[in-house]
């Protein structure tokens, strides 16, 4: 709870925050199941999410390849009684978004 806080706080702040929304890195070209901890701490923030895509081989100064999309706009969910399973979906159909996204370079 307390690190969910800070990082409203810090976000609110307008500091920048990177999150792995699927809990860790993925190494593969495949989706996991998105936690529901970034989107919720994005929409609590108020926030936009700019999604990154991030891959190489994750080694100490290896190289990395990473591209940005545009923000997605989550202000639709701003001051709404959200639930985890809506978290989920939201967070689900962002993923989705950016590993097409990637795809189509």
């Amino acid at each position: 709870l307390h690190a969910i806080k800070t990082a409203i706080r810090a976000l609110q702040e307008d500091s920048k925050l990177l999150i792995f929304p699927e809990g860790t890195r993925n190494f593969t070209t495949t989706p996991k199941p998105v936690k529901p901890g970034a989107v919720m701490i994005a929409i609590k923030a108020k926030a936009p999410i700019i999604p990154v895509f991030v891959k190489g081989p994750f080694k100490l100064f290896g190289k990395i390849e990473m591209k940005a999309f545009p923000p997605v706009d989550l202000s639709a969910y701003y001051g709404k009684k959200l639930t985890n399973e809506d978290y989920d979906a939201i967070g689900n159909e962002l993923i989705q978004k950016i590993y097409a996204l990637h795809n189509v370079k």
